[in-house]
């Protein structure tokens, strides 16, 4: 009996197999070429945020660096020293142009006032 099984077997195992044609297929577009398009926008967008991504970090390192270079007590006093001799240097300009021009005024006024009543 063992002898029929293992007949039996060898004759009909070979018939349960098949074999079908062993094929490749890429999955990166970059080689298969299907949705390669799509594939090179893609990296082309990444890219492009890392890059601005690097710019705007760097910008944000500057701008913090320049605020704090104007926030020292060094800074701070050269600013309102600076102010001060512009504003004393515009008065003094204001006062000598200005106040020849008002004192001439008041002359020519009581001039005329005095001519007015005489």
């Amino acid at each position: 009996m063992s002898k029929t099984k293992l007949l039996l077997l060898t004759v009909l195992l070979p018939s349960l197999a098949t074999a079908a044609e062993l094929t490749h297929q890429f999955n990166s577009p970059s080689f298969s070429g299907v949705g390669y398009s799509s594939h090179v926008l893609t990296l082309y967008q990444l890219e492009t945020q890392a890059k601005d991504k690097n710019k705007a970090a760097a910008d944000a390192i500057k701008a913090k660096a320049e605020s704090d270079a104007l926030n020292t007590p060094q800074a701070k006093f050269t600013a309102n020293l600076e102010s001060r001799i512009y504003s004393q240097l515009a008065k003094q300009i204001t006062d000598s142009l200005f106040g020849v021009m008002v004192f001439l005024c008041v002359l020519l006024t009581a001039q005329v006032t005095a001519d007015k009543w005489k």
